[in-house]
């Protein structure tokens, strides 16, 4: 997957968790989110620098699947 697709899809996946969640989560944990999906980026331009694509393919899903889990707790803590 190449870093283009990649940031994307991370891109995509923000959107929709924000469209869901938005109105039940704190301003607070969207700006933690929000940092989570720059720090995501920046380690993704550094990986290409370096080449290391399919190694980061696997940490970007991992960091996805976190973000969702993360954010699926803070949802039910709200209800």
């Amino acid at each position: 997957m190449r870093v283009e697709e990649m940031s994307k899809m991370m891109i995509r996946e923000m959107i929709r968790i924000t469209e869901r969640g938005y109105q039940k989560l704190k301003v607070v944990e969207m700006e933690g989110m929000v940092q989570v999906m720059r720090k995501g980026l920046q380690i993704m331009v550094q990986a290409e620098k370096k080449e290391k694509m399919e190694m980061l393919g696997g940490d970007m899903q991992m960091m996805i699947a976190l973000l969702r889990g993360q954010i699926m707790v803070m949802l039910e803590s709200e209800v």
